[in-house]
């Protein structure tokens, strides 16, 4: 199994804390050009973050569906 390389996690870590960090309108034109609600946009984030266990097969996919 592979793990996120950690430069990657850094960026997302930076994104995550950017977002927290955007003015509530701001938050709202992020999750509304998105289609869905602020705290799904904060979710999708923070399970971007969590580690991630991608099996050989599924990144072949992965490739091959590109």
């Amino acid at each position: 199994m592979l793990l996120m390389n950690q430069p990657e996690k850094h960026k997302i870590q930076k994104m995550h804390d950017d977002f927290k960090n955007l003015s509530e309108a701001q938050k709202q034109f992020i999750a509304k050009s998105l289609d869905v609600s602020i705290d799904e946009v904060d979710a999708l984030i923070a399970k971007m973050l969590s580690p991630q266990k991608i099996s050989m097969q599924d990144r072949i996919n992965q490739r091959i569906n590109k």
